[in-house]
């Protein structure tokens, strides 16, 4: 949402959509949401486990990958307290976040060139206990695996297995 060239990325705001599914994916007619409207996706088919860039119109040739998808109407992002949602055709929000500047470390010196990533992909609408700051030199990896991904984050659920009547008040 704040970027900068001090890192080696363009300086321009991008968004990534990963595909944690089975099955391919076709965005046409998806929505990205912020605070001041929304966008419609354009047609492309998003592989199952794969990644694809979002970026406004004009604004793919300064990155050098391949899974890059130019978005008219992109939104501007705040750089920081921006809501942002995913949406399917059906108006369903399939993921969605308020992002915050405090989520980077304290240890940095500037956020800015920096981008926010996903520790676990099979955690949507998750905030700050799965997103943080880009370890990559480049200072984020649009279009491929995020410099923090964690493939072994914690995806069982609890399970209760003994409880105790202590007295009869509680």
């Amino acid at each position: 949402a704040d970027p900068d060239t001090l890192f080696g990325l363009p300086d321009i705001e991008y968004l990534e959509i990963y595909n944690n599914g089975a099955e391919l994916i076709q965005l046409k007619g998806m929505k990205i949401q912020d605070g001041n409207g929304f966008c419609t996706l354009p047609s492309f088919w998003l592989a199952p486990e794969a990644y694809v860039a979002l970026v406004a119109t004009n604004k793919s040739e300064a990155f050098d990958i391949d899974a890059i998808v130019e978005v008219a109407a992109f939104p501007s992002l705040n750089n920081a307290g921006e809501f942002i949602a995913l949406k399917n055709i059906e108006n369903e929000i399939m993921d969605q976040l308020v992002y915050q500047n405090n989520w980077y470390p304290t240890s940095l010196l500037t956020s800015s060139g920096i981008s926010l990533e996903r520790k676990s992909l099979l955690d949507p609408c998750s905030n700050q206990d799965n997103l943080g700051a880009s370890l990559a030199a480049l200072g984020g990896t649009p279009g491929t695996t995020n410099s923090i991904f964690d493939p072994y984050s914690d995806s069982i659920a609890p399970l209760l297995t003994n409880t105790e009547v202590l007295d009869a008040h509680y």
